[in-house]
């Protein structure tokens, strides 16, 4: 009886090599943001799970293109994990870096369901009344 060599099973969260997250991070360094924006967007695509590559595009994002630009890919981030504690508090972090308390509050209710601590908040009843209100 022969044996069947033995053939690697694909795993369940593929990760991008060590390799590529280190070319994003030359082309910050050079501050070639646009170059790394590129090839941040291209990692998001094919490991969309991958925190780190998520965490690389909004650093390229922030310096090719703004806070803005960050906020947006923050937000695809927590939609796209939601259960996932580092996306909800990256894009609290921009939420608060844009000044949008009242989207924050919300995000921060997520992020105390999910065990995590957000200091300030939950904002006060009259405060977010008078957010919504302006």
């Amino acid at each position: 009886m022969s044996k069947k060599p033995r053939t690697k099973k694909p795993s369940k969260d593929p990760k991008p090599s060590p390799e590529r997250l280190k070319s994003i991070e030359r082309l910050m360094q050079k501050r070639q943001c646009a170059q790394a924006v590129t090839k941040a967007r291209g990692l998001v695509a094919r490991f969309p799970a991958h925190g780190g590559v998520r965490q690389a595009l909004l650093e390229a994002l922030e310096c090719a293109e703004g806070s803005q630009s960050a906020a947006l890919a923050a937000f695809q981030w927590s939609q796209a994990r939601p259960n996932s504690l580092p996306a909800q508090l990256t894009f609290l972090r921009h939420l608060n870096a844009l000044a949008m308390p009242a989207l924050g509050d919300r995000v921060a209710r997520r992020i105390r369901d999910l065990g995590g601590s957000t200091p300030g908040y939950p904002l006060d009843d009259a405060l977010l009344e008078i957010i919504q209100l302006a």
